[in-house]
């Protein structure tokens, strides 16, 4: 059993896409941090994946900063790794692919408007 829970901040605003088939995926950044003993504070990225009627509503109702808690597994590389990338200062980093299972927004529409879990 592979499941991962996760809360925190989108990087970016989603972004939606459909298959040929007319099933959508919704792409997004989400940027978790932990307050470490010596003050520091920990950042991790994940690069999270959304389908079906959830991409639709993350996309609707979801823009960069707003918060959320995902249930979901993870998703390797074909090594079985996390993502390896080259940063803008040439310093390596990695992300973890998560497939989101269940997201539940945590920020209010500030029109009233209700979201739905």
């Amino acid at each position: 059993m592979d499941k991962i829970i996760v809360s925190g901040n989108l990087g970016g605003d989603p972004e939606l896409k459909r298959f040929d088939d007319g099933n959508a995926v919704c792409n997004f950044s989400l940027c978790s941090k932990r307050n470490l003993r010596d003050g520091k504070t920990e950042k991790t990225w994940d690069s999270i994946s959304g389908y079906g009627n959830q991409a639709e509503n993350c996309n609707k109702y979801l823009q960069k900063g707003s918060k959320v808690l995902l249930e979901g597994r993870l998703k390797p590389n074909e090594q079985g790794n996390p993502h390896w990338y080259t940063k803008g200062d040439g310093t390596i980093g990695t992300t973890f692919n998560v497939t989101a299972k269940y997201v539940e927004f945590l920020d209010s529409k500030s029109d009233g408007e209700d979201v739905p879990f």
